[in-house]
């Protein structure tokens, strides 16, 4: 969203399809938050923190800091692909094609087997079910033996649906039904800056989730330590007391994800997923948590 009106009664909102026609799948590193290295994690964002100019974009530093943190403590290497060597024909060539062959002949001889197996684990399961059963250990044995899983659908060439979708996302023009309220006085409570406490009660019952465009997840903020923590909450509060909002945290990604079993050419067909920056939505989670009195 832009600052400047440019004449116009509303702020002009600025959105960008992101989409590519082919795109080829590369091996690369995963993150693992179970088996990730906190410890590092904290040392590392705990001796950098340290490092950071009086004068600089706390913000923007915090953010480069915990990303390179994740990068090199919370993510496992890439699998080392093999490229076969160019093939040679000559005798041993002739007898690896009667091996493979052969092995053909076992690869069908075991499906069928396991096959077999399939069925009769089934079976067992079926009878091992009574009115005690817990029905989500039911479906989710289900869904081990039926180990399928959904392709994502193609998008579809004709993209006369993502035009409706963006207007509803962001109206060409929206009608002000503004109500003035009084102004708050400074010793109310929804003006005081936020604390260590609220943000420690923030990250610790915020549930796992997908993350922004910034890659930061929950965890990752819930496991800081002290100092970084201290940058965050410095950053909130001069952003809450008039200070100019970072423009990544007014920047979400928008993925539109097709219903099952709906027609892909409809705009109603699908569903707006909204990724946003973490620490953009965190301070949303402080103005509730106090303006309602209830615990996040």
């Amino acid at each position: 969203m832009e600052s400047n009106t440019h004449g116009s009664d509303h702020f002009p909102i600025i959105l960008q399809r992101d989409h590519c026609s082919h795109m080829e799948s590369v091996p690369g590193a995963k993150l693992d938050l179970k088996n990730g290295n906190w410890t590092q994690f904290k040392e590392r964002i705990h001796d950098q923190v340290l490092n950071i100019a009086v004068n600089a974009d706390l913000g923007k530093n915090i953010q480069t800091i915990i990303q390179e943190a994740g990068r090199e403590y919370l993510y496992r290497a890439p699998k080392k692909v093999k490229r076969p060597s160019p093939p040679r024909w000559d005798a041993e060539c002739t007898q690896s094609i009667d091996r493979r062959r052969q092995s053909i002949r076992n690869f069908k001889k075991s499906e069928r087997f396991l096959k077999v197996k399939k069925k009769a684990s089934f079976i067992a399961f079926c009878s091992s079910l009574n009115r005690e059963s817990n029905i989500s250990d039911v479906w989710r044995k289900i869904k081990r033996f039926r180990g399928a899983s959904v392709p994502y659908p193609e998008t579809p060439l004709d993209m006369a649906w993502f035009h409706p979708l963006l207007r509803n996302l962001a109206p060409d023009s929206v009608r002000l039904n503004l109500r003035l309220e009084e102004t708050i006085p400074l010793e109310n409570f929804l003006c005081r800056n936020f604390t260590m406490n609220e943000l420690e009660c923030v990250t610790d019952n915020s549930k796992h989730s997908a993350p922004g465009p910034d890659n930061i997840h929950y965890q990752m903020i819930r496991n800081l330590p002290w100092n970084a923590k201290g940058v965050i909450l410095l950053c909130y509060n001069s952003r809450m007391n008039g200070e100019s909002i970072p423009l990544p945290w007014k920047e979400s990604s928008i993925i539109p994800v097709l219903k099952p079993n709906k027609p892909p050419n409809l705009c109603a067909s699908y569903w707006p997923i909204c990724l946003c920056f973490i620490p953009a939505y965190m301070p949303l989670i402080f103005l509730f948590t106090k303006n309602f009195r209830i615990p996040y």
